[in-house]
Parts: C-alpha cells; sequence; structure tokens
C-alpha cells in the first residue's frame, strides 16, 4: 500500500467516523426530545391533577367559611334583644380602629385589673383609665407631645 491509498483510506474512515458521531448526536437529541415531551406531558397531567384538587380543596373552604359565617350571624341575631347584643364575647384586648387601622380605643387587661386607653389618629395615648398597683383607680390625660398633664390619684 502506499502513502496516496493509506491517506484516501484514512480520510474515508474520518468521513465514516464523522457521519457515525453525527447520527449519534441526532439520535440522542431526538431521544431527549421525546423524553422531554413525556416529561412534560406527565408533570402537566400531574400539575392538572393537583390544581384540580387544590380548586376542591379551596371551594369547600369556601362553603365551610359562608356556613361559618351564617351560623356567626345566626347567633348574634338569636342573641339581639331591641337592636342591644345579649352576646359575651371574651378576649384579653379589644380594639376600636379607624379606617387606616391605627388603634384609637383599646380596652385591655393588666396585670393589676382592666384598662381603658383612647389614643389620636396618629395612634399616640391621650387618655388612660386603669387600676394601679396599689389597688387605686387611676386616670391620666396626656397631652399633644405625650407628656403626661393630669394625673389622678
Amino acid at each position: 500500500m502506499n502513502d496516496e491509498s493509506r491517506i484516501a483510506r484514512l480520510e474515508s474512515n474520518i468521513r465514516i467516523l464523522i457521519f457515525g458521531v453525527a447520527l449519534v448526536v441526532v439520535a440522542v437529541a431526538v431521544l431527549a426530545t421525546v423524553s422531554i415531551i413525556r416529561v412534560s406531558r406527565e408533570f402537566e397531567s400531574l400539575m392538572s391533577a393537583q390544581a384540580a384538587g387544590n380548586e376542591e380543596y379551596f371551594r369547600s373552604l369556601r362553603v365551610d367559611l359562608e356556613v361559618a359565617e351564617l351560623a356567626l350571624e345566626k347567633q348574634i341575631a338569636e342573641r339581639l334583644e331591641d337592636g342591644v347584643s345579649q352576646a359575651v364575647f371574651k378576649a384579653s384586648e379589644f380594639h376600636v380602629v379607624d379606617d387606616r387601622g391605627k388603634s384609637l380605643i383599646v380596652l385591655g387587661t393588666t396585670p393589676t385589673g382592666g384598662t381603658f386607653g383612647i389614643h389620636n389618629h396618629a395612634g399616640q395615648l391621650r387618655v388612660a383609665l386603669g387600676v394601679t398597683t396599689d389597688d387605686h383607680g387611676l386616670v391620666a390625660i396626656l397631652d399633644d407631645r405625650g407628656e403626661l398633664k393630669t394625673q389622678w390619684p
């Protein structure tokens, strides 16, 4: 075999090798695409099933909430007598808030007894009623800077 035939044979083998590598790359790309499509479809069906389940769950929550709201309205209506509620509500603190959510009136408890505070629209305390640590009544009035102006006792 002379050099020219060896070179020709080598070139032919290289072309066959390049063609084979190209076929392998195409085959891998096709397999990857098919796998991605299959996984995407399976994922989509799982997500659809999950969404349907969530939708049913939230629908049942809405129904439960509506039932609870109706029950509460019924209880309140049953306890209203001449427009005045006969219900007893229990909590350690009640807030009356304005349309911005600022507490204007706070009725609450402390270790010494009950407290009642009136706040301005900025949420700063201006009048306080309560019980002192030695079991006396307390009345306090604060000025626009929050400084105590009047206190009894």
